[in-house]
């Protein structure tokens, strides 16, 4: 699966939020926004988090995309961490 990065935002470089992205899934025919890239909590990396929204009533985050295939899941989370990888790198 080939991802095209649509925007990129780098974030406070001393948050552990890297940065907020959106990717062009062209076989779907969508983008998805609002992914952020985030530091590990070990400082052994980064990973990526799908977009999320705050609950009113709950007060709890919730998902906003869910994969019903942990292995589906794998393939799109390492086809967007190589998308974005130079990015992150620099």
């Amino acid at each position: 699966m080939a991802l095209t990065v649509t925007y990129y935002e780098p974030q406070d470089p001393s948050s552990y939020m890297i940065a907020k992205f959106g990717v062009q899934v062209p076989e779907w025919r969508m983008e998805i926004r609002n992914l952020t890239v985030i530091k590990k909590k070990d400082g052994s990396g980064w990973f990526v988090a799908l977009p999320t929204y705050k609950n009113k009533e709950t007060g709890e985050w919730e998902k906003v995309i869910q994969f019903d295939s942990k292995e589906v899941f794998n393939r799109f989370q390492d086809a967007v961490r190589e998308a974005i990888r130079p990015k992150v790198n620099g």
